[in-house]
């Protein structure tokens, strides 16, 4: 039989598989030894006992046997070579857990033991790999304001030109670094243990490559395709990995539990036919995942409101709305408030619009045993009355609240904030691109509406704990669109306006606040051949938070990702970096392919 894990991973591997299966899988008539296969892409060595006796060294996804001592019971520890770069690695780390080991059964023959990854090592540094791209000369390095210069991982303190160094430092001893001779600084930054940083210093300026734990070092990034989708996928944090929706009109919807790895662990099915997924959220510190969008027929919409339990089993879901100017609606966006409440958002037709287009329309429900209970929801009648509110509804003359295309919910207020495009038109009736946003408090009364965001459109809200509101999507500038981002104090007042530029014809999609490391994550489509997006290529930035300044920028130009021209989602990926949901587009439809691609702290593949 197999041998008994006390190891963190390696338990729960081994539940999986039946007794009989395992009988099968191990026992052969002459081998009585104990094999140990590496499904790491690091080197491991083996060590026995608590001298820590050397066993073997085993090469990344190999294996290696060793003879099984009959009637004792031995305890087996794996240590990690992790290469930092092609020319250095540390040596023999071991994993952060001390119960990450495998405890033998000496009666038992033919055991074979797979060893696997740590989710962290005991290594309480950090460490900095510098590459010098500087055409001539050696760099040194020091920390802080100090001239004294660190020493390499290789014992120098000099990194001639081409070469790149390996320093290890004390996180809580060092806040920025210099190269010298330039002087040159790296800023100040966070730097935490059992992180790895790569830099590149060109000369004249330094640039941070990758950011990523000792547990991820290596790792290439990945792609995996998604089939059976017809619309945009939706992507959650869930737990240790990342929860992905692809729903099909035709078949209904498939929940795929990835994680960081790439590895699909489950997938679960939804009979939900006809029905389009546009946003999902997962609750804060629940165990259901929500969903939203819509079902068609004809001209006529049914919003809908569901929710998966992590097996994927579906919950009670929405009741449709009984009041006459919202009938036929459609859910585009979602947020919480971490308290159980949710607000669904999107459009709705009041039947009075003669441009065909619908209004602002939302609801809000508690999230309960049994379902939702449906707390308020507003529709084009109750924005259109609030709009003779006076002066706290902003520039609204002539303007008509349009579909919400996005919210969020401002904590530090205690209220929500949604966006959305006007109705609006010229005196020649030629309709004008123009957006409102709008707080709403827990009781859906509306507080403050600005109607003044002439040729902007929102495709998402981000608040940070101090309230302070950012908004993205695209300007339009001269009869094209340009990927824009904006930042609101808790009042309105604009803080600054990024526009980076990244070709006519670019959006911003979707993004994420990563206040740890002072930066808006962006991601979106950049140099189209129209607004849609069509023949464009997706990309993910990062700006400052503080002043809206491009910091970095990634296109996804891999020979892999030529189909691929929208970004429909962004999440953190479990450990570092991000996972990016992605879609093909045709005759201004998602289509296939539709894949999940996952990137490194800069956006690289």
């Amino acid at each position: 039989m197999n041998a008994s894990f006390s190891g963190r991973g390696q338990k729960a591997r081994l539940l999986a598989v039946p007794v009989f299966a395992a009988l099968i899988l191990f026992l052969s008539a002459d081998d009585t030894g104990i094999i140990f296969v590496n499904k790491t892409r690091w080197p491991v060595h083996i060590v026995a006992g608590s001298g820590r006796v050397d066993v073997c060294d085993i090469e990344p996804f190999g294996q290696a046997e060793v003879k099984n001592l009959p009637f004792r019971n031995e305890s087996y520890y794996p240590l990690y070579d992790i290469a930092l770069t092609g020319a250095f690695s540390l040596k023999h780390l071991r994993p952060a857990a001390p119960d990450f080991y495998f405890q033998i059964d000496g009666s038992r023959k033919n055991q074979r033991i797979e060893v696997t990854a740590p989710d962290s090592f005991n290594d309480t540094r950090a460490y900095i790999i510098m590459s010098n791209g500087s055409k001539s000369g050696g760099i040194s390095l020091s920390r802080n304001d100090s001239l004294n210069r660190m020493s390499t991982e290789e014992a120098k303190t000099i990194a001639d030109a081409g070469e790149t160094a390996v320093y290890a430092v004390n996180p809580g001893e060092i806040r920025s670094f210099t190269v010298h001779p330039q002087n040159t600084s790296s800023g100040s930054m966070v730097f935490r243990r059992g992180f790895v940083y790569h830099f590149l210093f060109d000369g004249a300026s330094i640039t941070v490559l990758d950011i990523r734990p000792l547990a991820g070092a290596g790792e290439n990034g990945w792609r995996k395709s998604i089939p059976g989708a017809d619309t945009a996928l939706q992507i959650v944090r869930n737990n240790d990995g990342i929860a992905a929706l692809a729903s099909n009109t035709g078949s209904g919807i498939e929940l795929y539990t990835i994680l960081s790895g790439g590895e699909t662990t489950a997938v679960s099915r939804v009979k939900l036919p006809d029905f389009s997924v546009t946003a999902a959220v997962k609750t804060s510190g629940g165990a259901s995942l929500i969903f939203a969008g819509y079902v068609q027929n004809g001209a006529w919409y049914t919003p809908v409101l569901q929710r998966l339990s992590e097996n994927g089993a579906s919950a009670a879901g929405l009741e449709p709305s009984r009041l006459g100017d919202r009938l036929s609606a459609y859910f585009l966006t979602l947020a919480e408030d971490g308290g159980g409440a949710v607000l669904a958002a999107g459009g709705a037709d009041s039947g009075v619009n003669s441009a065909g287009s619908y209004q602002a329309y939302v609801r809000v429900v508690k999230e309960s045993a049994a379902g939702f209970t449906p707390l308020w929801e507003l529709g084009p009648g109750d924005f259109n009355a609030a709009a003779q509110g006076g002066a706290k509804f902003g520039a609204i003359f002539g303007a008509i609240f349009g579909e919400v295309s996005a919210a969020a919910f401002d904590k530090a207020g205690g209220v929500w904030v949604i966006a959305g495009k006007n109705i609006e038109f010229d005196a020649m009736r030629n309709p004008v691109t123009s957006s409102y946003v709008a707080r709403i408090d827990s009781n859906g009364s509306i507080l403050r509406v600005n109607a003044s965001y002439k040729g902007l459109l929102f495709n998402r809200i981000f608040i940070d704990e101090a309230g302070g509101c950012y908004l993205a999507g695209e300007e339009e500038s001269f009869n094209a669109s340009y990927a824009a981002a904006l930042k609101l104090s808790p009042d309105g007042t604009e803080i600054w306006r990024c526009r980076t530029r990244p070709g006519s014809d670019s959006f911003y999609q979707d993004g994420l606040l990563d206040i740890e490391n002072g930066q808006l994550v962006l991601a979106g489509t950049m140099g189209a051949k129209d607004s849609a997006g069509s023949a464009g290529t997706p990309f993910i930035e990062g700006i400052s938070a503080s002043t809206g300044e491009l910091l970095w920028r990634e296109p996804l130009t891999d020979s892999r990702f030529r189909e691929i021209a929208l970004v429909t989602g962004i999440e953190k990926a479990p450990l570092y970096g991000f996972i990016l949901a992605l879609s093909g587009l045709k005759d201004g439809y998602f289509s296939p392919p539709f894949m999940l691609a996952r990137l490194n702290a800069r956006g690289k593949f």
